[in-house]
C-alpha cells in the first residue's frame, strides 16, 4: 500500500507541523533509517519516479491537463522496505514561481542536501551540457553554501538519474565523464573550508549515475530499468548499495525538530546567494528583457517554421542570424546599461536560449533533407540502373548518383548551420552515406545476380542447340571431350562479359574469380542436366544404334537375309554400342578447363540403372537376333508360304476382302497402315515390318 505524503514546508516557504505528526505514527526506529531527496527541473518525472521507487503516493502531473507545477514546497513520505524518509522537492525552472523563484530553488536544494544519504538529481538526458537544465548553477550554490554552514563531516552521496536514456542515440561513458569533469569544475571554483583546499570533489562527494529510459516511449524498459534502482536502495547486499553512506544519525522522534533548525538556519542566512541591490535590480531588468527578446524571436520565427519539414528552406543559417540580430538589438538597446558583468552574463544566456530554440528547426530540416535526398537517390537508382541487363559502366553511374546527392545535401546542411552555435551535420551527413554504400552494395549484389543469370541464359540457349548434335554421336569415345570443347566454345565471349562488367563495377578481383568460377558450376549444372536427362533414355538410344547397325551395313544398305552373317554382325554392333553405356555412366567434365577428368566423378546411372538397362539391351538385341535369324530361315530355307496356302487365302478371304472396301471403318484405318509401311521401305526400314509380320506368321503354326 502507498504510503501517505506530508507537505512540511509550504509553496510560501513557511515550515509545518505535518513531519511530527507523519513520524510519529511511523514504525521507523532510532537511527535505523536513511534520508534520499530529489532535485530536478519542474515536470521531470521526479514524483513519479519517487513513486516507483518507494511506494509513496506524491502528486504527480497529468500530462492530459497541460504541463504544469504539482509539487509545490517540500514533502515527505516514508518506505518500511527500504527504512528510509523520502523527501520530495519543487521543481526548478518554474513558470508559476518565475525569475523569483531562485531563492526558493536553492534553499530547498541546498535543504535537501543537507539532510539526505543520497541526494537524486534527476535531469533530462538531452539537458546534460545546458547550464539551467543541467542544475549546474543550482548545484555550484549548493556545494558552497553547504560547506559554509554546516562543515563537511563525510561524503554526501549524489545519484544523477538520467531520464529518457537511449542506448542507440547516447553513451552512458561520455555522459558520466562530462558531469563529473562540470563537478570538478564547480568545486575549483567555489570557496572551500581551510581544512578541504587540498581536497577535490571526490573527496567530498560520491557521484553515481543511473539511465531510465522514456516512460511514454519505452514504458517496459521504463519499469525495469526503475525496478534495477529500486533494488540498488532496498538491498543492502548489493555491492552498489546506495545507502552505504550515512550523514546523520538523528533519532527518529527528533527528525521534525531537525528539520525545523535546518530550514531556519538556511531561511535566515543573509548573504544566501542575494547579490548587492545594484546587480540584483540588474539581474531582474536583464532577465525581463531577455525574455522579452525571445518572444519577439518566437514570434518572428514563426513563419519559417511553417515551411521546415515540408519544404527545404535555404540558407537557413542566414533566416536564423536576422532573428538573431532582431532580438539582440531589442536585448541590448536597454539592458547595455546596466551591471556589465549582468548584461554580458546574460545576452550569453539569451543567445544560448536562442540557439536553443532554433535548433530544433535545423534538426527538421535536416531530417527533412535527408529523407528528401535518400528518396531522390531511391529513384535515381531505379531510373538509371537496368533492372533485366547488366551495364558495364556500373561505377560511373553509382559514383555519379552518390556525387551528386551528397552535394546537394552539404550545400543545404552549409546553409542551415549557423556560425559558433556547435551544431553538427556529421550525423545527418553519416545517415545518408550509409544508405547510399548500403544501397550501392546492394545493387551490386543485383548486377551480380542479373550478369549470372544472363550467362545462365546465354549458355543454355546456345549450348542446346549444339548438345543434340554431340550426343547423337555419342559411339564417338572422345564424347566428353567434344562436350568439353562446345563448353569452352560458349563459355569464353560469355566469362569476358562477365570479367567486364564486374570490373567495371569496382569489385574485387577475388569476387571477380569467384564470379567466374560460379558461371563454370552453371555451366557444369547445364550440362549436367542435359546429359541426366539422356541417361534417362539411355536404353532407347542404344537400342536404337543397335538397330541401324544390325539392320544395315556400313553404307546405310539394309542387310540383304540371305547372305549376311547375323552372328557376326550381332557380336560386332553389340560392341561399338555397349560401351556408350560405360561412357554415360560417369559425369566427366570438371570446371577446370585446363583437363577434362578431374578424378571425382559425380554418378549419372546408379549400379541398378546401369544393370537394369544393360540387362534390358541384351534382352532386346538377342531378341532381333534370333528374330533376324529366324527371318532368313523363314524366308529362304522353306520358301516362304505354298502357293496353295496363298490360293487358299485368296478363296476363303474374297468375302472378307469385299467386306473391307465397303467398311470405311476397317478401309481407312488398313490404308493408313499401309502407308506406314510403304513409308518405313521407302526409308531402307522395311526390315522393321517383315520382322513383324514374321513373328506374327510365326505364331500360326497350323501354316507350318
Amino acid at each position: 500500500m502507498a504510503m501517505n505524503s506530508v507537505q512540511i514546508v509550504t509553496f510560501e516557504g513557511d515550515i509545518t507541523n505535518e513531519a511530527k505528526i507523519l513520524l510519529e505514527a511511523s514504525p521507523l526506529q532510532s537511527t535505523d533509517y536513511h534520508t534520499v531527496a530529489i532535485i530536478g527541473c519542474q515536470s521531470t518525472g521526479k514524483s513519479t519516479l519517487l513513486n516507483m521507487l518507494f511506494e509513496t503516493n506524491f502528486d504527480t502531473l497529468d500530462s492530459m491537463k497541460g504541463r504544469n507545477q504539482t509539487t509545490k514546497g517540500i514533502h515527505l513520505a516514508y518506505n518500511l522496505t527500504c527504512k528510509c524518509l523520502v523527501i520530495d522537492i519543487e521543481g526548478t525552472d518554474s513558470q508559476i514561481r518565475g525569475d523569483d523563484g531562485a531563492a526558493f530553488e536553492q534553499m530547498s536544494a541546498l535543504f535537501a542536501l543537507a539532510i539526505s544519504d543520497v541526494l537524486m538529481v534527476n535531469m533530462w538526458t538531452s539537458e546534460i551540457g545546458r547550464y539551467k537544465a543541467a542544475s549546474v548553477g543550482l548545484l555550484k550554490t549548493i556545494f558552497e553554501v553547504n560547506l559554509k554552514l554546516f562543515g563537511q563531516e563525510g561524503k554526501k552521496r549524489i545519484l544523477f538519474i538520467l531520464r529518457d536514456f537511449n542506448d542507440g542515440v547516447n553513451n552512458l561513458g561520455i555522459l558520466k565523464q562530462q558531469i563529473s569533469k562540470t563537478m570538478e569544475e564547480i568545486w575549483e571554483k567555489i570557496k572551500k573550508p581551510s581544512h578541504l583546499t587540498l581536497c577535490n570533489v571526490f573527496d567530498c562527494f560520491e557521484f553515481d549515475f543511473h539511465t531510465i529510459s522514456s516512460k511514454d516511449f519505452k514504458p517496459e524498459e521504463f519499469k525495469r530499468e526503475a525496478g534495477v534502482l529500486k533494488e540498488k536502495f532496498s538491498d543492502p547486499n548489493r555491492n552498489d548499495w546506495l545507502f552505504r553512506y550515512k550523514n546523520n544519525d538523528v533519532p527518529i522522534d527528533g527528525v521534525p525538530l531537525y528539520y525545523t533548525d535546518i530550514w531556519s538556519t538556511i531561511h535566515s542566512d543573509k548573504d544566501l546567494n542575494i547579490p548587492s541591490q545594484k546587480e540584483m535590480l540588474a539581474n531582474l531588468r536583464c532577465n525581463e528583457l531577455k525574455m522579452e527578446a525571445i518572444k519577439e524571436f518566437q514570434n518572428n520565427v514563426v513563419e519559417v517554421s511553417k515551411k521546415v519539414g515540408r519544404v527545404v528552406v535555404d540558407n537557413l543559417a542566414g533566416k536564423f542570424s536576422e532573428l538573431y540580430e532582431k532580438s539582440l538589438v531589442i536585448y541590448d538597446e536597454h539592458a547595455s546599461g546596466y551591471y556589465e558583468n549582468t548584461y554580458r552574463k546574460t545576452r550569453d544566456e539569451l543567445i544560448d536560449m536562442l540557439m536553443d530554440q532554433s535548433k530544433d528547426l535545423f534538426q527538421i530540416q535536416m531530417k527533412f533533407m535527408v529523407s528528401q535526398q535518400i528518396h531522390k537517390a531511391k529513384e535515381m537508382f531505379l531510373g538509371r540502373l537496368s533492372r533485366t541487363v547488366a551495364v558495364e559502366n556500373f561505377s560511373e553511374i553509382v559514383n555519379g548518383i552518390f556525387t551528386e546527392i551528397k552535394n546537394e545535401f552539404i550545400v543545404v546542411a552549409e546553409g542551415s548551420l549557423v556560425t559558433n552555435s556547435g551544431w553538427d551535420i556529421s550525423e545527418y551527413n553519416k545517415e545518408i552515406e550509409d544508405y547510399l554504400y548500403d544501397r550501392i552494395s546492394e545493387e551490386k549484389e543485383k548486377l551480380k545476380d542479373l550478369v549470372l543469370a544472363e550467362y545462365a541464359n546465354a549458355f543454355g540457349s546456345k549450348f542446346t542447340s549444339e548438345i543434340g548434335k554431340i550426343l547423337d554421336q555419342a559411339m564417338d569415345h572422345n564424347i566428353w571431350e567434344k562436350i568439353k570443347q562446345v563448353q569452352i566454345r560458349v563459355s569464353q565471349p560469355l566469362e569476358l562479359r562477365i570479367e567486364t562488367v564486374l570490373k567495371n563495377a569496382d569489385l574485387p578481383s577475388e569476387t571477380v574469380h569467384k564470379m567466374i568460377v560460379d558461371s563454370r558450376n552453371c555451366c557444369a549444372r547445364t550440362i549436367k542436366t542435359k546429359i541426366e536427362k539422356f541417361s534417362k533414355s539411355l536404353e532407347d538410344y542404344l537400342m536404337k544404334k543397335f538397330s541401324i547397325l544390325f539392320n544395315k551395313d556400313e553404307k546405310g544398305v539394309p542387310r540383304d537375309p540371305k547372305t549376311t552373317n547375323y552372328e557376326e554382325v550381332f557380336s560386332t554392333s553389340k560392341s561399338r554400342v555397349l560401351p556408350v553405356l560405360d561412357q554415360f555412366r560417369h559425369f566427366m567434365l570438371s570446371i577446370d578447363w585446363d583437363r577434362t577428368d578431374d578424378g571425382n566423378h559425380s554418378e549419372l546411372l546408379s549400379e541398378d540403372e546401369y544393370e537394369k538397362i544393360m540387362e534390358n539391351f541384351l534382352r532386346d538385341a538377342e531378341r532381333a537376333y534370333k528374330d533376324a535369324q529366324h527371318i532368313k530361315e523363314f524366308g529362304y530355307n522353306r520358301g516362304g508360304l505354298p502357293k496353295w496356302a496363298i490360293l487358299l487365302i485368296l478363296l476363303l478371304g474374297w468375302n472378307e476382302f469385299l467386306w473391307i472396301l465397303r467398311s470405311p471403318i476397317v478401309l481407312y484405318p488398313g490404308m493408313f497402315l499401309g502407308s506406314v509401311i510403304a513409308l518405313l521401305f521407302s526409308m531402307g526400314l522395311g526390315a522393321v515390318p517383315k520382322l513383324i509380320f514374321s513373328q506374327a506368321i510365326s505364331r500360326i503354326p497350323f501354316l507350318f
